[in-house]
Parts: structure tokens; C-alpha cells; sequence
């Protein structure tokens, strides 16, 4: 073994995981729009009246990507 992480993170289950989470994807509509570390994110860019369906995806240091999260659809 090369002692390379190799395992990826867990996928984040209703939105809140954080064991061994380095970093989050926000993907919206199957397209990613934003990144963070921490655990909220506010869509800047989403229109009012607009219905949309949102996930992330969790990484860790070593660059490992965890599966999606359950998706989650809300009306701005």
C-alpha cells in the first residue's frame, strides 16, 4: 500500500454529514454552481418565482468525492 487516502468521504445524508468532509459541491439543476467548506450556502443567482432542484456532493483532502446527497427542489 502506498499509503495514499484512497476511501471516499461518506455521502452527506439530509444535507449535515461533515465526518471527513474537506469541502462541499453545490450542484443545481445537474449543473454545478458554487463550492464551500461550510454547512449552508445561499444561491446568490437564483431567480424568484423559479422552482429548483438542488445536491451536493462532498470531498475530502486527499480529493476523494463522496455520492451525491439526497436532492432537495424548493421555489425561490
Amino acid at each position: 500500500m502506498n499509503g495514499v487516502d484512497s476511501t471516499p468521504p461518506t455521502a452527506p445524508t439530509n444535507l449535515s454529514d461533515t465526518v471527513g468532509v474537506s469541502g462541499y459541491a453545490i450542484w443545481r439543476n445537474n449543473a454545478p454552481i458554487g463550492s464551500t467548506t461550510e454547512t449552508g450556502y445561499t444561491d446568490g443567482s437564483a431567480t424568484s418565482g423559479v422552482t429548483y432542484t438542488y445536491y451536493v456532493v462532498a470531498q475530502d483532502k486527499a480529493g476523494n468525492v463522496a455520492a451525491a446527497s439526497n436532492s432537495v427542489t424548493v421555489k425561490r
